[in-house]
């Protein structure tokens, strides 16, 4: 009989014994195994406790072989998994079931390299679980990575990567979060469309040549990406260098963590928002800003929305230069609204917009033009020690003059004596 002819026999003599998880039904060809924690010495030895090729570590008593579907449920105990089958392709990972109690339960595996034709999914119900498959992961066809509800999934970490070539990764946080790190290659599509957040952490390295495109969620970077950034939706932000071009028609742009900065490429708007926070007039540190070393093509219809940190108060002719532009090639194009020279007030504080500012005279800069009254007039708190409190506090400022009449008299005995 062939291996997996065996395989599915085994595992209809399962049935009722392990988790209804160990059966369920896959794509037509692939077999679905899922992982238990046997501890019994009649089955593992303590040196084959998490590892994938051990026959019973899996509910079917067989490990996974290429084309199978590797299911880690909630009611295994054996956590950190090492797979240590080289060169195998698997359909999916799964983590799922439901999680109740005060903790998560969650996954690692590292080991070999895998390949994944369809995806991987974190979907487990109730209170979730922060998985992470901290190894090498080729994609062999496109393929979805998701989460649901609390749960986490990051690929990659220090040293190893993540290899699309031609194929494209749709990414759907449905609540939770995914992050890609390590390294990226290949020219496949990243498409992000979720309810949650994807955290790219990952750097090209060879050189990712794909575009990266928004529709729905939040994606943050934090890593120099190569490859083109399209939104069509959600929300752009982090702090790292985008080496492609940054084309939004619809969406945010909300340059680091408040406040901090993006680098791209060429930079062209369609529509959407530019959201900018500022909470001092240090670039990227105390403000929201971007540099772009191509070209700079704002188009008509994208809203500039300027918000200040309730606790900085800005001053009139204090700047804010929102993007700079390398060279001297002029900023095309303005936001909505907004001609070169004009003014808005948000929260009773007027700014000027210029697209034509800085050394080149090619940089975006907002100018404070005028501020409310009762900032104008406000004084800073001088703080209850020091001087300060010396000079507010009735009782020390009695005991300062009697210290300072003392010091006087002093002076003028020694005067004498002289």
């Amino acid at each position: 009989m062939k291996k997996q002819q065996i395989k599915a026999g085994m595992a209809s003599l399962c049935v009722g014994l392990v988790s209804p998880l160990a059966v369920f039904a896959t794509q037509a060809g692939a077999v679905t195994q899922t992982f238990v924690s046997r501890s019994n010495v009649d089955y593992l030895t303590p040196s084959d406790r998490g590892k994938m090729s051990a026959d019973a570590s899996w509910a079917s008593m067989v490990a996974p072989v290429n084309g199978d579907t590797a299911v880690f449920p909630v009611s295994a105990n054996i956590q950190t998994i090492n797979n240590d089958i080289s060169s195998l392709s698997l359909a999916k990972l799964v983590f799922s079931g439901e999680r109740t109690g005060s903790s998560s339960k969650s996954f690692t595996i590292t080991g070999n390299g895998l390949t994944i034709t369809s995806g991987i999914d974190a979907i487990m119900t109730g209170i979730g679980g922060d998985h992470m498959v901290n190894l090498s992961v080729t994609l062999g066809a496109a393929a979805t990575f998701k989460t649901t509800g609390s749960n986490t999934l990051q690929v990659g970490n220090d040293g190893t990567m993540l290899t699309l070539g031609a194929n494209d990764l749709f990414l759907q946080p449905n609540g939770g979060t995914i992050t890609l790190a390590g390294s990226i290659d290949g020219s496949g599509t990243i498409s992000i469309d979720g309810s949650g957040e994807v955290n790219m952490l990952a750097t090209a390295a060879t050189g990712y040549t794909g575009a990266i495109e928004i529709t729905n969620g939040v994606f943050a970077t934090t890593a120099e990406t190569e490859g083109n950034i399209i939104l069509n939706g959600g929300t752009l932000k982090g702090n790292s260098n985008l080496l492609g071009t940054i084309t939004m028609s619809d969406g945010t742009i909300a340059p680091g963590n408040s406040p901090g900065c993006l680098g791209t490429g060429n930079l062209v708007f369609t529509g959407g928002s530019y959201d900018v926070e500022i909470n001092g007039v240090a670039q990227c540190t105390q403000y929201d800003s971007m540099t772009v070393i191509g070209t700079v093509a704002l188009g008509a219809d994208t809203t500039l929305n300027v918000s200040r940190l309730a606790s900085y108060a800005p001053k009139v002719n204090d700047t804010f230069a929102i993007i700079v532009n390398d060279l001297t090639d002029a900023v095309t194009g303005t936001f909505k609204g907004l001609a070169n020279g004009a003014t808005f007030t948000v929260a009773g504080y007027t700014y000027q917009i210029n697209y034509d500012a800085g050394v080149d005279n090619n940089d975006v800069l907002l100018l404070v033009k005028a501020v409310p009254a009762e900032a104008a007039a406000a004084v800073p708190t001088t703080p209850k020690t020091g001087i300060g409190s010396l000079v507010t506090n009735p009782l020390t400022a009695a005991l300062s003059a009697l210290a300072a009449l003392g010091v006087i008299g002093g002076l003028k005995f020694a005067e004498k004596r002289r």
